[in-house]
C-alpha cells in the first residue's frame, strides 16, 4: 500500500530544499510573511481535520506524546550537531558554506518534521 500523499510530499520536500539553495538572498520581511502564510493554511487545515475527525482527543494525545518526546530526547540539539558536523565536513573541503547549520536545521523543521509534513502524513493514513 503505497501512502501517494507521503511521496508527494517527499518530493516537495526535496524541491523546496533546491529552491532554498538557489533563492539565497530573500529578504527576511518576506521569509517572515511566507512562514505565516504557511502557518495560517496549516491552522485552517488542522481546523477542518479537527471537525472531520471522530476521536479529537487521540490526536490531540498523539501530539502532546510526540512532542514531549521530541523535547525529552532534544531533537532540535542533535539536528544542530549533525548540522555542525556537515558544516565542519564541507569546509574542510573548501566549500566555504558558513550558514549551512542553520540552513539544515530550518529546512529540516519546517520541511521533515514541520506542521505540513505531519499533517500530510495525518491525512494520508486516514484515506488509506
Amino acid at each position: 500500500m503505497v501512502l501517494l500523499g507521503t511521496l508527494v510530499n517527499g518530493l516537495c520536500i526535496i524541491i523546496g530544499t533546491i529552491l532554498g539553495l538557489i533563492f539565497t538572498n530573500i529578504p527576511d520581511r518576506m521569509k517572515e510573511t511566507a512562514l505565516q502564510g504557511i502557518g495560517l493554511v496549516v491552522a485552517i487545515i488542522g481546523i477542518q481535520m479537527a471537525i472531520q475527525a471522530d476521536n479529537v482527543v487521540l490526536i490531540l494525545l498523539s501530539l502532546l506524546i510526540g512532542s514531549l518526546i521530541g523535547t525529552g530526547i532534544q531533537l532540535e540539539d542533535k539536528l544542530n550537531i549533525i548540522g555542525k558536523k556537515l558544516e565542519t565536513r564541507l569546509n574542510k573541503k573548501g566549500n566555504g558554506k558558513r550558514n549551512l547549520t542553520e540552513g539544515f536545521v530550518t529546512a529540516t523543521l519546517i520541511f521533515v518534521i514541520g506542521a505540513m509534513a505531519i499533517v500530510g502524513a495525518i491525512d494520508g493514513g486516514f484515506k488509506e
